[in-house]
């Protein structure tokens, strides 16, 4: 049940982003300058990647197809099951 629901609040909350794709790229462009490590490496590229990771050139159905894929690959990756893990763990040891 609750697997069901966080996939329900991924779809919701990238329909949402999505819809305000230009509000979403134009605040990471002013960031291109701030001198985060990930953005710095490829400023060029960095508002052009995360344009890409909205599919906006599919339609919604589509692309939410897209997303429901990327969680689907996601839980079945092994570093993910290694993050649960180590997470896991951590919680072990700190409480």
């Amino acid at each position: 049940k609750e697997w069901k629901e966080f996939r329900g609040f991924c779809f919701s909350a990238f329909r949402i982003l999505r819809r305000h794709a230009n509000v979403v790229l134009n605040l990471f462009s002013l960031m291109l300058d701030s001198g985060i490590p990930d953005i710095a490496i490829e400023k060029e590229k960095a508002v052009q990647k995360i344009e890409q990771r909205f599919h906006l050139t599919l339609t919604e159905e589509l692309a939410e197809q897209k997303i429901e894929h990327l969680i689907d690959e996601s839980v079945n990756a092994k570093i993910t099951k290694l993050t649960d893990m180590v997470h896991d763990v951590h919680q072990l040891i700190t409480n």
